[in-house]
């Protein structure tokens, strides 16, 4: 797998900023996409699964062993359209409690979601930002954005990114 190297530090900034304190277009210091072709550069794994109910766990968010409270969900991948992973297997995905207990923007036990995802070596993975890493799968397998993220996603479109050479 194509891990890029992120300082834990990151992994604080990414995880612990609040969502909804910008204005439209970007939320707090996470990066703003504007288009599928942008979201799928920027991730490192890309799939489609179903997570658990997860579970609450300390994570360490500083190379000094400092720990933030974040929801680490189990999620059963289906679908691979980038990175390192396999249908059938598991990937551990945490967001903020704050996210995760958000209508809005946590993830769902038993709902199949599109995942985009930034890959840690000593963390789980991180979404790659809370508006925008993640898509609901609806009724008909098609990807539904959450509110507030305006940009659209096809699977019949990350299957094309992913064919590219």
């Amino acid at each position: 797998m194509r891990t890029r190297r992120r300082t834990l530090l990151s992994a604080l900034v990414h995880s612990a900023l609040l969502a909804g304190c910008a204005p439209y277009g970007q939320t707090a210091d996470y990066p703003w996409y504007t288009d599928a072709e942008a979201l799928y550069a920027a991730a490192d794994l890309i799939v489609v699964g179903t997570p658990d109910g997860g579970e609450r766990r300390d994570v360490t968010i500083s190379s000094d062993g400092d720990t933030m409270a974040h929801q680490v969900f189990s999620v059963t991948v289906s679908q691979v359209f980038k990175g390192d992973a396999a249908t059938g297997t598991t990937v551990l995905v945490k967001q903020t409690l704050d996210e995760a207990r958000s209508a809005d923007s946590g993830l769902v036990d038993g709902q199949p979601a599109l995942l985009f995802l930034e890959v840690y070596d000593d963390v789980p993975t991180s979404l790659l930002n809370p508006d925008q890493g993640w898509y609901r799968i609806d009724p008909s397998g098609e990807p539904t954005p959450l509110p507030g993220n305006p940009v659209p996603v096809s699977l019949t479109q990350l299957a094309r990114f992913a064919d590219r050479p």
